[in-house]
């Protein structure tokens, strides 16, 4: 897993090794136990034990002096000038500014807020969902919405699915509320089913699902996918497992957020295999009998 941040806070107690790239190239290395002090002035250009102050030379200035007034002039002060960068290709045609940016977002849904009621439990009424800034190539969209935050009691290895949708049109960008299972999904586009359905959990089949989090609150993970490829072959009961692997090798961008729900109001419903001596493991998606 490669995680990419500039804040320290974020990344220290998180990651085995820490790389700091500037201008392009990774200039310094970090190996746990962690120095916050020297990483910031690795981040910086500083020497390792440089005072973080403003009239502290970097080690890129050093170089610059050492290199002559003409290197040095990208400099003041120790600290870089800033540089006007034209971009160009090889053919010489200029190249078209990236402004958009791909995003996604749910007009009812604030990140990280809570999923208003009216989309959560026996609900089963997906929300609005829009994207845009889509990037250039694109195919066709997938949709998943999941929970990581299962309990360990479900035993189950992997996030739970509450929303998967593959095929949807380029032309498309967005899910009006409600459009799940219903004529106002756009044409072409594959609901799969939710996890609902691998519990065995009534009333649920293929389509969206609402959080239903039985202990507390769990996160809900929102992503639009932008593939390269208009149609995947997914077998129409597939779960997030096969979901994935179509998906992933066609991604151009993804674009997601993160929105909190739970505990539940209402207990969430025995499964139906439990009710006929089944219960489900969670290790490969099967009912076993007891």
């Amino acid at each position: 897993v490669v995680f990419l941040s500039s804040e320290l806070e974020e990344f220290l107690e998180l990651c085995t090794r820490v790389m700091v790239f500037r201008n392009g190239t990774s200039t310094t290395q970090f190996e746990p136990p962690y120095d916050g002090h020297a990483i910031l002035n690795a981040m910086f250009g500083r020497r390792a034990d440089a005072d973080l102050v403003a009239t502290e030379h970097s080690s890129e200035h050093e170089a610059a002096q050492q290199q002559g007034p003409a290197f040095a002039a990208r400099y003041a002060g120790g600290r870089p000038v800033a540089r006007p960068v034209v971009p160009a290709r090889l053919d010489g045609q200029s190249l078209r500014p990236e402004t958009a940016v791909f995003a996604l977002h749910a007009p009812d849904i604030a990140p990280g807020q809570v999923i208003p009621s009216r989309f959560a439990e026996d609900q089963r009424r997906s929300p609005h969902l829009i994207w845009s800034g889509a990037p250039d190539g694109t195919r066709s969209f997938a949709l998943a919405i999941t929970d990581p935050d299962l309990p360990e009691e479900f035993n189950f290895p992997r996030a739970f699915a509450h929303w998967l949708v593959h095929d949807i049109p380029a032309a498309v960008h967005e899910l009006t509320e409600g459009a799940s299972g219903t004529a106002l999904m756009p044409s072409g586009a594959i609901e799969l089913n939710s996890d609902f359905v691998t519990f065995r959990i009534p009333g649920f089949g293929r389509g969206y699902g609402g959080p239903w989090p039985s202990d507390r609150p769990h996160r809900y993970v929102f992503t639009v996918y932008a593939l390269k490829t208009e149609r995947l072959a997914i077998d129409p009961d597939a779960n997030l497992i096969a979901f994935a692997a179509a998906v992933m090798p066609a991604v151009i961008a993804s674009a997601s957020f993160t929105a909190v729900y739970g505990p539940a109001r209402k207990p969430l419903p025995a499964p139906a295999a439990a009710k006929n001596g089944h219960a489900m493991t969670g290790g490969r998606d099967e009912q076993v009998r007891h």
